[in-house]
C-alpha cells in the first residue's frame, strides 16, 4: 500500500509541476528569438486622452498609445511596468521642424518601493534641449540605459516636452528553459529520491 501510495505522490510531482509552468510562457515575448527587445508601453498617465499636433486623440496608456509629455493635456509623466534587474532602454527624442514645440530631452526617474509604498527618486536625465530648432551635429533622439529594482518605473518631465518609448530586454531561450522548465526537473527528481528512500527504509526495517 506504501508503494502504490509512494508511486502516486510521485506522479502528481511529475505532471502538476508541468501543468503549472505549461501556460507562464508570453509568446509575446519569446515568439522570436532573434529580437533583442520589446516595447514597453505606459500603464498608467494622468489623462486618459492625449492630442496631437492634428487636434486627433490619442489613448494615453496601452498599446499605441501617445509617446509625448507637456503637450495635447498628455500631463508630465507615465508609468512603465517593468521587469526588475532587466535593462531597460529608454529612448528620448524631439521634433526636428523649425516651428514644433518639443524638444526639451530631461526627465526623472522614480521607482515604486512596495515594501515602503511609495515612489524613490532614482535618477535624473538631463539631454540636449532645441525646442524644435535642432542643431544640424544633433540627432534628434537620445538613448538612456537604466535598470529598475522594481517593477514600475515613473518617467517625469521637467521643462519643455518630448517624447518617450522605452524598450526591454527579451526572455532568452535560456531564460525560459530556467523558468519553465528547470524547476518541474528539480521537483521531479527530488520526488524519485523520496520514493527510492522510502523504499529503501522499508526494505532495511522488513530484514531487521
Amino acid at each position: 500500500m506504501k508503494k502504490i501510495v509512494g508511486i502516486l505522490i510521485l506522479s502528481a510531482l511529475i505532471f502538476i509541476p508541468q501543468l503549472v509552468s505549461a501556460g507562464s510562457i508570453d509568446e509575446s515575448t519569446t515568439g522570436s528569438t532573434q529580437a533583442k527587445e520589446i516595447r514597453i508601453w505606459p500603464s498608467e498617465a494622468p489623462t486618459n486622452t492625449c492630442y496631437g499636433g492634428d487636434s486627433k486623440p490619442n489613448p494615453s496608456t496601452g498599446l499605441n498609445s501617445a509617446t509625448w509629455f507637456n503637450y495635447g493635456d498628455c500631463g508630465d509623466w507615465k508609468i512603465f511596468d517593468v521587469t526588475p534587474n532587466k535593462e531597460l532602454r529608454i529612448r528620448a527624442s524631439g521634433d526636428s521642424c523649425p516651428s514644433c514645440a518639443l524638444g526639451h530631452l530631461n526627465f526623472n526617474i522614480y521607482e515604486y518601493n512596495e515594501i515602503l509604498n511609495n515612489w524613490e527618486f532614482v535618477t535624473r536625465y538631463d539631454g540636449p534641449d532645441w525646442y524644435g530648432n535642432r542643431p544640424a551635429n544633433i540627432k534628434d533622439n537620445s538613448d538612456f540605459y537604466y535598470t529598475p529594482k522594481y517593477n514600475r518605473i515613473k518617467i517625469e518631465a521637467y521643462g519643455g516636452g518630448f517624447y518617450i518609448e522605452v524598450y526591454g530586454s527579451v526572455i532568452t531561450e535560456s531564460e525560459t528553459f530556467v523558468k519553465n522548465f528547470f524547476p518541474p526537473v528539480v521537483i521531479t527528481l527530488l520526488g524519485i529520491l523520496l520514493l527510492f528512500l522510502q523504499i529503501k527504509y522499508e526494505i532495511f526495517w522488513h530484514r531487521k
